[in-house]
């Protein structure tokens, strides 16, 4: 695996300030490293012009929505009763576009799929068989409720 891949997902995953000591502890990268790959990070999202950002600390990083988008995606908590953890996975959905669902296995610990039943029954995802595998992909509903551009996803969710 890509260590800076490694290093997004743990941060990613942990919704919260996560230490350099235990992102190494847990990619088994050195604590120096985490700190550039954590610095990449923070560049990488600021110039793709994200509405995720990387915030960097003396002792520890996290990934945080910019201020201007609480608002937005606060509506997740008033229009739907989605656990952290579908709305962690809804939200990986969304950025990827597409994706199948034995991939988030790279982001997520534990149990996934009681959590995507959980956004396919409240309509936010849809998924269509894929060999062995789904294609996860967020619905009009997901676009319409948070009011983001369909784009491209406006034909193949109709």
């Amino acid at each position: 695996m890509d260590e800076k891949g490694m290093v997004e997902a743990v941060i990613f995953f942990e919704n919260k300030s996560v230490e350099y000591e235990e992102v190494g502890r847990i990619t088994g990268i050195k604590v120096e490293k985490v700190k550039e790959i954590a610095d990449e990070l923070k560049k990488d999202y600021a110039e793709r012009n994200t509405a995720i950002e990387v915030i960097i600390g003396d002792k520890s990083v996290s990934m945080q929505v910019k201020s201007e988008y609480v608002k937005l995606v606060s509506k997740i908590a008033e229009n739907a009763e989605l656990s952290k953890k579908a709305i962690k996975i809804l939200g990986l959905i969304a950025k990827k576009k597409s994706i199948k669902q034995s991939e988030l296995k790279n982001y997520f610990r534990g149990e996934i799929y009681s959590y995507v039943k959980e956004l396919k029954d409240q309509e936010y995802v849809t998924s269509e068989k894929t060999g062995l595998t789904r294609t996860l992909k967020p619905t009009k509903k997901f676009y319409e409720t948070f009011q983001m551009e369909l784009g491209s996803e406006k034909e193949e969710n109709k």
